[in-house]
């Protein structure tokens, strides 16, 4: 096979894949719902949630915090190569933020690894 006719599949192929993945990244929503909903069974869902910050600290710049909906509360973990993307500087005690991400067992408990928060 000739280089020219090489180079041309390769980049055709690259856009295409491209083209699929952000095709597909847009069919990927996170579901709404209350913390008392999430079981064992939402394991590795994304999900979003509207709750209060409790509580929260920061760690090596991971952020660990407790939040609460009238159902119950759980916690939520931003990583700092995710935090790094929002403004952490707002978050109080008391908030209203919403969160969204997937859902996740540590140490025999639920937990929200956020990928997104929003504040209220």
């Amino acid at each position: 096979m000739q280089d020219g006719t090489l180079l041309k599949l390769s980049l055709a192929t690259s856009l295409v894949g491209v083209v699929l993945l952000f095709a597909f990244s847009q069919t990927i929503e996170s579901e709404r719902v209350e913390i008392a909903d999430v079981d064992k069974s939402f394991i590795g869902r994304n999900v979003e949630l509207f709750a209060n910050v409790d509580s929260f600290y920061s760690s090596n710049g991971n952020y660990f915090l407790k939040v609460s909906d009238k159902t119950g509360n759980i916690t939520a973990v931003l990583f700092k190569q995710t935090a790094t993307n929002f403004d952490m500087g707002k978050l109080k005690k008391s908030q209203q933020i919403m969160l969204s991400g997937k859902i996740n067992e540590y140490k025999g408990a639920l937990e929200l690894i956020a990928d997104k928060i929003e504040y209220i």
